[in-house]
């Protein structure tokens, strides 16, 4: 049976004085599967920890924070700063804003001790790209297929005071998250093929008396073979 959701492992160099964070805890277990990512925001600059602290020198990725929100219900959450130490005045801030239809689909990364760069690319060609690349430290995440588009569904990893030290994501195909969200559409559809008097039930003038929202869904189920077919591909 096919997976719906798939896990890369954590990419970097991490231990047990670390902190591990995934950001599926963000909504409770029932919305986990419906969640999406809307917006990235990376920190990334000189690791500082004190004026003695020469462990680890230069810049790198400090940290991640990501903003989720639940299409079922509209909550939105942010995550906590999964970040290191911000004492350095030479920090750089970059933030990527997901529109609705987009998503983050690649996954690049460049480390060895620490995250010394990272790219987000979207669907929709938008980046987001701090640090300093080296191609011999260079790991491409790669989910995607000649066949289908693989989603970023949220983020996991592990950082402590020196910065964001391994990072991972889940992923599932776009078409899969699209029929997982619109799953009553399908189900109540089922029903009006199968139960002839449910159907009847819905008169035009019981449509136009219900909400825009609702009017949209009860006429979207309603659709011919041939039209719901359009509509649908159309949206994914």
């Amino acid at each position: 049976m096919e997976k719906l959701f798939e896990n890369t492992p954590n990419y970097g160099y991490y231990h047990q004085e670390c902190t591990k964070f995934d950001d599926l805890n963000i909504f409770d277990h029932q919305y986990q599967n419906f969640m999406k990512l809307s917006k990235v925001k990376i920190w990334y600059g000189t690791t500082k920890i004190d004026d003695n602290d020469e462990s680890i020198n230069g810049k790198f990725i400090l940290g991640i924070q990501c903003d989720y929100h639940n299409p079922i219900n509209g909550e939105k959450k942010q995550t906590e700063m999964h970040c290191g130490s911000l004492k350095s005045n030479d920090i750089d801030i970059s933030s990527l804003e997901l529109n609705e239809g987009d998503y983050i689909n690649k996954l690049y990364l460049c480390y060895n001790e620490v995250i010394s760069y990272i790219k987000l690319e979207s669907k929709k060609g938008n980046v987001l790209q701090l640090g300093q690349y080296d191609k011999d430290c260079e790991k491409t995440i790669t989910f995607n297929t000649d066949k289908y588009s693989h989603m970023i569904h949220s983020f996991h990893g592990y950082f402590n005071k020196y910065g964001l030290r391994a990072l991972g994501c889940v992923h599932l195909k776009r078409r899969n998250y699209f029929f997982l969200n619109l799953i009553d559409v399908f189900r109540f559809r089922h029903l009006l093929k199968v139960d002839i008097s449910e159907k009847e039930k819905w008169t035009e003038e019981k449509i136009s008396k219900l909400g825009y929202e609702e009017k949209a869904f009860i006429r979207l189920c309603l659709l011919p073979d041939s039209q719901f077919s359009c509509v649908i591909k159309f949206c994914c």
